[in-house]
């Protein structure tokens, strides 16, 4: 379900405690800028079938199997599933902005394994 900058504005404002748009932050257009400082937390399913609440955001994570690239994998997978992705400004700012359709196809061909030309 693809929402767009208002309605993602109002969802992630329901979990995260500073959000605000990227415009107020240096101009950027479009974007949603948020704290990873807050400690605000997503609900993350274990293995178990255990829903945990973890930080969304952790910069320095090695728990690889619940962080890629310091994101929580299910706050990702939340933003992805409503049409945006998340993006590092630095440890604790980030933005998340609308995923277009090139990056939809081109993350569909890197989970199947083809190649894609850049």
């Amino acid at each position: 379900m693809k929402m767009n900058s208002e309605e993602m504005m109002k969802w992630i404002g329901e979990h995260m405690s500073f959000v605000r748009p990227t415009d107020e932050f240096d101009g950027t257009e479009g974007g949603i800028w948020v704290s990873a400082e807050n400690g605000d937390t997503f609900g993350h399913k274990m293995s178990n079938g255990e829903v945990v609440q973890l930080e969304m955001y952790d910069y320095y994570s090695t728990a690889y199997n619940l962080y890629e690239l310091g994101v929580l994998d299910a706050w990702r997978k939340a933003l992805e599933d409503r049409g945006w992705y998340t993006e590092w400004y630095d440890a604790g700012t980030v933005w998340i902005f609308p995923l277009d359709e090139e990056d939809v196809e081109f993350g569909k061909a890197q989970l199947s394994g083809n190649k894609v030309n850049q």
